[in-house]
């Protein structure tokens, strides 16, 4: 039985704990402020995809004025543009047109939110959460994505929800509600892009590899029809309005972006130049995670010294690792999937941004357990690296910098 000493010191260490974690959030805020507010005030469209904030602000006015998303002539056909329609009441009040970034930044904010939350179903210490939210504040591609009025934005926001649900349903019930909000979500993300429709197929990825590691060929066959149903079901309006379009001729600009229509591209030595500046310049923690894994794979060749196990703590769930790679692969795939989207296009690797630094976190943590001073050294360079890049990167909007514009084909 715990003597009175021993449960003071407990109490302290919590209370100090969670002090830390509150100092944490307060510093996550107010970077994420610093770094979203110049962007903000920017003139918009601005130079980071410049057509695509006009896309977004042409829908906003079409449903003030007419009701409904009308296809105007720059409007993206890629999707029904959720993220616009978010936009309209800045509109409908006459309000200065940037404050359409509004709903991009408020979306990125609730993106963390949620990759913190599931965080903690995975059972994630509080130091390693607090040092993720740091590090997808200051992600470059992710800050310049959420500063602007950017559609991925949005769509990933969904995403991260729907993966929430999923992983809730998953480890506490199977409940029915649960299913169906992380396909409604889901849903929401396929509906506002055509994208988005990657997020079900990161689920579905999710649920086979966790069958694949635990080797329990056994499932519940209701419960997991009812999500199967349930995501079908919530995808189908941005599969319908997929067909309709494409049967109109609206995507036939987009078949190009294909493999099956650009697969020579990946044969060419500027198209991994491009893919190499783009990850440097916009998702350097890309690059740790792939330093990371060859690092693992070195030491657990040469002495045995790592090695990932299939489940993690407590056995309810995969190692945090799989489960975040997995995620980070998926999203990756989109940039080969379509060679020549992601060349002119480096937000292709949009669904790639969120898993990747909880990745990181976790590498960093399994790697060098017991370590303090290394994994502290590896998180504060990271984040340092994030912010300087992130912040020349920002600094174009005000014509400080004279960073080169990314889209090659009319500035969008």
């Amino acid at each position: 039985m715990a003597t009175a000493t021993q449960i003071q010191r407990l109490r302290a260490r919590t209370v100090g704990s969670s002090s830390i974690v509150t100092a944490g959030i307060v510093a996550v805020a107010v970077l994420y402020i610093a770094l979203r507010l110049p962007l903000l005030i920017s003139d918009f469209p601005n130079w980071y995809h410049s057509c695509v904030e006009s896309n977004t602000l042409e829908v906003a006015q079409s449903m003030a004025d007419n009701g409904h998303p009308h296809e105007q002539v720059h409007i993206s056909p890629a999707g029904y543009n959720l993220h616009g329609i978010l936009a309209t009441p800045v509109i409908l009040l006459d309000l200065d047109m940037r404050l359409v970034r509004l709903v991009t930044i408020i979306a990125g904010a609730v993106s963390i939110l949620y990759i913190w939350k599931i965080q903690s179903l995975l059972g994630t210490r509080a130091g390693s959460k607090v040092a993720t939210a740091h590090l997808l504040v200051a992600m470059p591609h992710f800050a310049l994505m959420t500063g602007f009025a950017m559609p991925q934005s949005v769509t990933a926001t969904f995403g991260a929800i729907s993966v929430y649900y999923y992983l809730r349903w998953r480890l506490e019930g199977r409940t029915t509600s649960d299913a169906v909000l992380a396909a409604l979500f889901s849903g929401l993300g396929a509906f506002n892009h055509f994208s988005g429709m990657i997020i079900g197929a990161t689920v579905a990825a999710l649920f086979l590899l966790e069958l694949l590691l635990s080797r329990r060929w056994t499932i519940e066959k209701a419960q997991t029809g009812i999500l199967a149903a349930a995501f079908f079901l919530a995808n189908l309006p941005a599969l319908i309005l997929w067909y309709a379009r494409d049967s109109r001729g609206d995507l036939h600009f987009y078949d190009k972006y294909q493999i099956n229509n650009s697969a020579d591209l990946l044969l060419t030595a500027s198209w991994w130049r491009t893919q190499i500046h783009y990850t440097a310049e916009y998702q350097p923690v890309f690059y740790a995670v792939g330093l990371l894994a060859l690092y693992a794979v070195a030491s657990r060749l040469l002495n045995g010294g790592w090695s990932l196990v299939a489940l993690g703590e407590g056995g309810r769930y995969m190692n945090p690792v799989y489960f975040w790679g997995a995620w980070f692969v998926i999203g990756l795939l989109q940039i080969p999937l379509f060679p020549r989207g992601s060349f002119i296009h480096e937000y292709y690797a949009w669904w790639a941004l969120l898993p990747s630094v909880p990745l990181f976190v976790a590498m960093v943590r399994q790697l060098f357990r017991g370590r303090r001073t290394v994994q502290l050294a590896a998180l504060g360079l990271a984040l340092a690296l994030s912010v300087t890049i992130a912040s020349a990167q920002i600094s174009r909007a005000h014509g400080a910098t004279d960073i080169p514009i990314l889209c090659r084909y009319q500035d969008c």
